[in-house]
């Protein structure tokens, strides 16, 4: 089995996991509006596009010899890891919008006494694990995309829950400093 098998294997067990999972969660009581969320869903539609359809693919831009390779491989799935992992803490309170569930349970195990972000850490380093593999500017162009789309979500994110759950928040986010990468952001 080839590796780029290996990474499509990884993302389309992800997806999968997402679909049916998603039919398991709490009914929101509030919701971001669908168009504060459109610039998000765009930016990654953008990165889907460059890194899963090979369009816009030019050549091996960056080194993707075998030690590259098994490199990305093992990012892609420690970040696919993190992701699920984190889905599968937030259970029903997890949520595709960003929103408040009815009767919301704070969540601060898991993952989320690691970083306060999760699930987009896990997929941003899956993003970075299948740019670092492939070695073409595309795949790299998917992940900084997807990471842009991931900062403006988390912040709006990061907003409702201040305003949500006041006090608490914040003293998660003194307790838990990271978004996103332990000591680093």
């Amino acid at each position: 089995m080839k590796d780029v098998d290996i990474i499509d294997i990884g993302w389309t067990a992800l997806v999968v996991f997402w679909i049916i999972s998603s039919f398991k969660v709490k009914k929101a009581e509030n919701k971001e509006p669908a168009a504060s969320r459109f610039m998000v869903l765009g930016l990654y539609m953008i990165s889907a596009v460059l890194l899963f359809t090979g369009y816009f693919q030019v050549g091996a831009v960056f080194p993707a010899g075998e030690p590259y390779r098994m490199a990305g491989v093992i990012l892609c799935y420690a970040g696919l890891f993190l992701a699920v992992w984190a889905r599968i803490v937030l259970g029903k309170n997890w949520s595709g919008r960003i929103s408040v569930k009815k009767n919301h349970q704070w969540i601060d195990r898991g993952p989320y006494g690691l970083v306060r972000n999760p699930i987009y850490s896990g997929i941003l380093l899956a993003f970075a694990g299948t740019a670092i593999h492939s070695g073409h500017l595309n795949a790299y162009l998917a992940a900084a995309t997807m990471f842009a789309g991931m900062l403006i979500k988390l912040k709006r994110e990061e907003r409702l829950m201040r305003d949500q759950f006041k006090e608490k928040y914040l003293q998660y986010a003194e307790k838990v400093r990271y978004r996103l990468i332990p000591f680093v952001y």
